[in-house]
């Protein structure tokens, strides 16, 4: 799909982030430990990214966890707040000011889950994607309603993924290395096929 005029670059680039920069009020972030993903210090957490979608803005944070596990924290995101709807990467995963992080194995671990989703929708005629990719997965695709693919960039740092273009190829699914999610689900999608952050139909708002 070369036809296709779509946007995709490091985060840094697209979104405006502060480059490494601690982030926000970190003596009153909290951590607790996850089954796997252990603990992250409060001091730990730096901006990665931030931008704006459905003229509301989003915010990225990560950290390693002391087990060394990615794990992100998303403020200003509608699908991260649903809690007992949206999918996630780990259950007990470490919390910061009361919001559960999303954390993706290091390659030491089972790459699993491979990817996750943190902005994923229409916004007008173009479809925007955030999302991140665990450290042991080495290709990231995104495929469309018809079927065909096309590989997406991962910020080799920060293990981000932007992609933005028209929603009329209808994003479907996120093909990694051996594996694929869903991040347009319909109301007869298995949960179990959603990407972590994504929202069953039902839930989205």
């Amino acid at each position: 799909m070369s036809w296709i005029k779509w946007t995709l670059a490091a985060a840094c680039l697209v979104t405006a982030c502060s480059s490494g920069s601690s982030s926000g009020k970190d003596t009153s972030s909290t951590t607790t430990p996850g089954s796997n993903t252990g603990t992250v210090a409060a001091s730990a957490w730096r901006d990665v990214a931030q931008g704006k979608f459905a003229n509301k803005t989003w915010k990225l944070a990560s950290a390693r966890s002391s087990t060394g596990w990615r794990c992100f924290d998303a403020q200003g995101v509608a699908q991260q707040s649903s809690g007992s709807t949206t999918t996630t990467t780990t259950a007990n995963a470490p919390t910061r000011d009361g919001r559960s992080a999303q954390c993706l194995p290091p390659t030491s671990a089972p790459t699993k889950p491979p990817f996750v989703a943190f902005v994923d929708g229409a916004e007008g005629n173009q479809w925007v994607v955030v999302g991140a990719a665990a450290d042991g997965v080495k290709k990231v695709s995104l495929v469309f309603g018809d079927g065909t693919a096309t590989p997406l960039n991962v910020d080799p740092k920060s293990r981000l993924v932007i992609w933005k273009g028209p929603a009329s190829v209808k994003p479907k699914q996120i093909r990694t290395d051996k594996a694929t999610c869903t991040i347009a689900p319909t109301s007869s999608t298995d949960p179990q096929a959603l990407c972590a952050g994504v929202q069953p139909a039902a839930a989205a708002k």
